[in-house]
């Protein structure tokens, strides 16, 4: 029955995340270390620089058939040292002990974990014009308190004093989905000297489904007698009931510079307007409470429900209230200004990137990233290679393939991320048409 309570109280102390936005992780990008406001080529411009579509030497046309990338991340545990404790037969004590205290170190004591599934489907650009159909990414996080890490970790054997309690403060989720729909132009100006190019992202957002809860008091209690509470309330859209339960607009500006030496530069500014509104009257509140209780000499034991709660959503309730604006009263796209440049050596495309985040959303994130790339033609392959830093611990190295048989393009990429507060791996593939 312990070994119940502990799981029970360590699943309602880590909550889930979820996001979504226009997909932005071409294998090509990924690559590269995602330095693509000046190199977007194609329907990869349509989410990193409109701008491109009107620059001289943008192709023809260009069909984005599916870019798929996955990636695993967590706040205190690098993919090596994962690695390492998944194959271990067994974790040592000193191998807990420095686990817990890598969660302690971490500004709010918890374990996060997190995975990104990011799918950016059929897009197509032709001359100065991009549609793409649907751009959208899933983004799912986990987070668990130290005092849950403890317990999973050493069992309830520290805290034996009566009244002395493993407990899950700041336990909470939020997460929403949006299909968006976007369509972009880019245009050349006349200048006396190099080439000027402007463009924009028009975007229409569907809202899919959103959710945020947080943890209602759970704790684990040994003495005097044996306690185990699970407790946890959530505002939702029901994805039984409806697949649209908001909307909302957005819109992306860009810019690039040719000089007369092929060296280029552009800015992007996403989200530079945006809107979102959710349809509040499809919300439901969930709570739900549940208790175990065993004397100390075992002879008792009661296992109840305090609450089991599933209604309409009810602004006037102030606890629904402010749940719900936790929720979606954030708005959910972050407005980003980026600054590139790109230039060629010999047969090798160089490009930089430099972005800046200038309102938060709801999709965590770093704010401010600096990045470098490289791709190398040979034959049919291309050879890609990226560094990243976000300035504040966080590392990424990531390199790629790419095959072009004719205008067939077939792109694998993977990045790392040793250090920083999302560590981990992410590996892309994606198949395209462009001349």
């Amino acid at each position: 029955m312990r070994i119940h309570a502990f799981v029970l109280a360590a699943l309602v102390i880590g909550p889930t995340m979820a996001a979504a936005q226009s997909g932005q992780s071409t294998a090509r990008a990924l690559a590269m270390g995602r330095s693509m406001t000046a190199s977007a080529r194609g329907y990869e411009a349509i989410v990193w620089n409109p701008a491109l579509l009107g620059t001289r030497n943008r192709p023809k046309f260009s069909i984005n058939i599916a870019q798929v990338g996955l990636s695993t991340r967590s706040n205190v545990l690098s993919p090596s040292e994962l690695w390492r404790y998944y194959t271990s037969d067994s974790l040592s004590q000193q191998d807990k002990t420095d686990i817990l205290d890598k969660v302690r170190a971490t500004s709010d004591s918890t374990f996060g974990v997190g995975a990104l599934a990011d799918v950016m489907a059929i897009s197509v650009t032709v001359g100065n014009f991009g549609i793409s159909l649907t751009g959208t990414a899933g983004d799912a996080d986990a987070a668990v308190g130290d005092d849950a890490i403890e317990l999973i970790l050493f069992g309830n054997t520290a805290r034996r004093a009566p009244g002395e309690r493993y407990v899950g403060p700041g336990s909470r989720g939020a997460g929403l989905s949006v299909a968006t729909l976007a369509a972009s132009w880019g245009q050349g100006i006349a200048v006396p000297v190099g080439h000027l190019a402007v463009g924009a992202t028009a975007k229409l957002r569907r809202g899919l489904l959103a959710g945020g809860g947080n943890s209602l008091g759970s704790y684990v209690q040994n003495a005097p007698n044996f306690e185990a509470r699970a407790g946890y309330q959530v505002v939702y859209f029901d994805p039984d009931v409806s697949l649209n339960n908001g909307s909302g607009f957005g819109l992306d500006l860009g810019a690039a510079y040719d000089f007369v030496s092929g060296i280029r530069i552009a800015a992007a500014i996403e989200n530079v307007f945006s809107t979102m509104s959710w349809k509040d009257e499809k919300l439901r509140y969930k709570q739900e409470e549940y208790q175990l209780l065993q004397s100390a000499d075992g002879s008792s034991y009661a296992d109840s429900t305090i609450s089991d709660v599933d209604v309409a959503y009810n602004p006037a309730d102030a606890t629904q209230k402010a749940l719900r604006d936790s929720l979606l009263g954030v708005h959910p796209f972050a407005t980003k200004l980026r600054l590139g440049g790109q230039m060629t050596v010999g047969p090798v495309l160089l490009a930089g990137d430099a972005v800046f985040k200038l309102s938060d959303g709801i999709v965590p994130g770093a704010g401010q990233r600096l990045s470098v790339g490289a791709e190398l033609p040979i034959a049919v392959m291309r050879f890609r290679g990226g560094l990243a830093s976000d300035f504040d611990g966080g590392f990424a190295a990531s390199a790629g393939i790419g095959f072009k048989a004719g205008p067939v393009l077939v792109d694998f990429a993977g990045a790392i991320t040793p250090g920083g507060d999302r560590k981990g791996l992410t590996i892309g593939m994606g198949i395209a048409v462009m001349p």
